[in-house]
């Protein structure tokens, strides 16, 4: 890893961060989120790893602290990778707030009006980018 910080948003009273990991290549990014999760992502361009919250039944666990991990690399830092992790990262945000059965369709908690996972994700996107900026990198737009 070479670069790492944290960025944080806060809506309808819920202020969530998310740690940012910036890693010098595709092949450290996929060692380390072997190490983090376990799991073999051999095809990852980024990864978001939750842990800031556990399913107990009916109800949510917040555990202290951020809400996971964006692992990110130099080589694909664009637009589109940056959101597709930040919207991983919202969607964890909203379930760790409306808990539901893993069967209850989606319909019940993704229609077009669900505000806070979109704002979550515009504000993580652009902070992740303009942090990006100020330490001297470029974000392509494809």
């Amino acid at each position: 890893m070479i670069e790492h910080f944290r960025v944080s948003h806060r809506d309808e009273g819920v202020r969530r961060e998310v740690i940012v990991h910036i890693y010098e290549s595709v092949e450290a990014l996929r060692k380390a989120a072997l190490r983090h999760t376990g799991e073999d992502h051999s095809e990852a361009d980024g990864l978001m790893n939750s842990y800031g919250y556990r399913f107990s039944e009916d109800k949510v666990e917040e555990t202290p602290g951020p809400l996971g991990l964006v692992m990110l690399h130099v080589d694909r830092l664009t637009v589109e990778v940056i959101a597709h992790e930040m919207t991983h990262a919202a969607m964890h945000q909203y379930f760790s707030v409306n808990p539901c059965d893993p069967l209850t369709p989606v319909l019940d908690h993704m229609d077009g009006g669900n505000e806070s996972v979109a704002y979550f994700v515009g504000a993580w996107t652009a902070k992740t980018i303009t942090e990006l900026h100020r330490r001297g990198y470029s974000v392509a737009t494809s």
